[in-house]
C-alpha cells in the first residue's frame, strides 16, 4: 500500500470506528449488553485468525493488503459495539452500591494497565513471531466470550435486584465441610 492508500485506510478506519460506536448504541439498546459483548468478542477473535492468515499471504498475493485493511475495519467495528465501551457499563450494573466505586477503580486500572502492557509488548511479539502475533490474542478473546456466555447475565430492562438475583444463581455457592479430626 502506498502513502495515499494508507492515509485513506486510516481515515476509513477512524470513520468506521465512529460509526460502530453509534451503531453499538442502537444494538445495545435493542439486543442488550450481553449480546453486544458476545458478538464483539467472537468477531474480534475470529478476525484475529483471519488477519493472521491475510498477513501471512501478503507476500504471495499482492492485493491481500486491502483485505487486511477490511479485516481491521471489521475488527474495529466489532470492538466498538461491545468490548470497547460496555465493560465499564457492566461494572456499574453488576456491583452493589457499597462496592461499586472500588469495582470501577479496579476495572479501569486493569483496563489501562493491560492496554499499556499490550502497547509495550506487541512490537516485540510481532518482531519475534511476525504475522502470527495476533494468534497470541485469540485465546483471550475466546475465553472472555465463554466467560460472558456462562456467567454474565443480560442487564437490559432489568432492575438491580433482578440482576443480583441472576448473578447469585449463576455463581456456584461455597461448600463448607469439616475435615475429620485425627485420632
Amino acid at each position: 500500500m502506498g502513502i495515499y492508500s494508507s492515509r485513506f485506510a486510516t481515515i476509513a478506519a477512524t470513520t468506521f470506528l465512529c460509526i460502530s460506536m453509534v451503531f453499538g448504541i442502537f444494538i445495545t439498546d435493542y439486543k442488550g449488553r450481553r449480546f453486544s459483548l458476545l458478538i464483539g468478542f467472537a468477531v474480534s477473535g475470529f478476525i484475529c485468525v483471519l488477519l493472521t492468515v491475510a498477513m501471512e499471504l501478503q507476500s504471495v498475493i499482492s492485493d491481500m493488503g486491502y483485505f487486511s485493511v477490511i479485516l481491521i475495519i471489521i475488527f474495529l467495528f466489532a470492538h466498538g459495539i461491545g468490548p470497547g465501551p460496555l465493560p465499564s457499563v457492566l461494572v456499574v450494573e453488576l456491583f452493589l452500591q457499597s462496592s461499586r466505586s472500588s469495582a470501577i477503580v479496579i476495572a479501569q486500572f486493569l483496563h489501562w494497565l493491560l492496554s499499556f502492557v499490550v502497547g509495550l509488548i506487541f512490537l516485540y511479539i510481532e518482531i519475534h513471531i511476525g504475522p502470527y502475533s495476533l494468534i497470541f490474542f485469540c485465546p483471550f478473546g475466546f475465553a472472555i466470550f465463554v466467560y460472558i456466555f456462562k456467567f454474565i447475565p443480560e442487564t437490559r430492562n432489568r432492575t438491580f435486584v433482578e440482576i443480583r438475583g441472576k448473578v447469585n444463581t449463576r455463581n456456584p455457592r461455597r461448600v463448607h465441610f469439616k475435615m475429620p479430626s485425627p485420632k
